[in-house]
């Protein structure tokens, strides 16, 4: 078959409707069938400047060229606090752990779906937070989200670090009241935990449909506070810049920012330090 001429066709496409995704998957499926990968991903790119939020695209990017899809919570990831002993026992004295960091990132498409990116670094003051921290479960739909764990790690006391784990699903449905529920956990088992560690933990939680059954609408409830004190805890939130957020601030002291990203995008960012735990 003439395939330079397919390929022209398939080109052709991508500039008379620039916007459909689909046409620059079609020719990217293409220039991989003729071995021209790097320009298969050039494609790649510019579908999923139409759909970020789909996954699997993503993932076959990855495929092609491992290590050439940019990851947005790269920039997101920050350093907790730094806190002495001292410290530590004067504030949290009667905690079993606390979190040195608590950050939640989402970001919004224009679609209206959205994917959140999480890093929580906790402090370990006693055998029962080990034993509490020995797995940590992150709730999702699977029919329309996926967890994605990025990193989870044990920095002992002595500086050495573990960087192994497992994950396993687990159904929070309760049969026997007859309660059944299409959310489940992500539950991320740690490898041994000891007081005087610091665990830390990344995850993406991405909304996998393709469409938004609710238009483009976006909405979200962020809880604060936890069962556990924090010591810095941020929330950010990061959406095109012609769509209009509705927000109801929190009553906390907190400090709040809002500012304009490299890709022209609005951040707004609301920070705590020394939240105390809720029962």
């Amino acid at each position: 078959g003439d395939i330079e001429g397919a390929r022209k066709d398939r080109a052709l496409l991508t500039q008379m409707v620039p916007g459909e995704s689909s046409y620059w998957i079609d020719l990217a499926l293409h220039d991989v069938e003729s071995g021209k990968n790097s320009s298969a991903l050039v494609s790649i790119s510019k579908a999923l400047a139409l759909e970020p939020q789909n996954a699997d695209l993503e993932a076959y990017a990855e495929h092609l060229s491992p290590g050439s899809t940019p990851r947005p919570e790269d920039a997101w990831v920050l350093s907790p606090p730094h806190m002495t002993d001292e410290q530590h026992n004067a504030l949290y004295a009667e905690e079993d752990y606390f979190y040195l960091l608590d950050q939640k990132v989402t970001r919004v498409f224009p679609s209206g779906l959205k994917t959140t990116f999480v890093q929580q670094v906790l402090k370990v003051r006693t055998d029962v937070g080990a034993a509490s921290l020995r797995t940590i479960s992150v709730g999702y739909t699977p029919d329309s989200q996926q967890v994605k764990v990025k990193q989870a790690r044990v920095v002992k006391a002595d500086g050495s670090v573990r960087e192994t784990w497992q994950t396993y699903e687990q159904s929070l449905s309760e049969p026997w009241y007859n309660l059944y529920y299409d959310y489940v956990a992500a539950v991320i088992v740690l490898p041994e935990i000891s007081a005087g560690d610091v665990v830390e933990i990344q995850y993406t939680i991405e909304q996998t449909t393709g469409t938004n059954i609710l238009g483009d609408y976006f909405g979200d409830i962020i809880f604060v506070q936890d069962e556990a004190p924090k010591a810095l805890a941020q929330f950010s939130l990061v959406y095109p810049p012609d769509r209009t957020i509705h927000v109801r601030h929190p009553t906390l002291p907190h400090e709040h920012v809002q500012t304009t990203n490299a890709e022209g995008h609005t951040v707004q960012t609301w920070s705590f330090q020394k939240l105390d735990s809720v029962p």
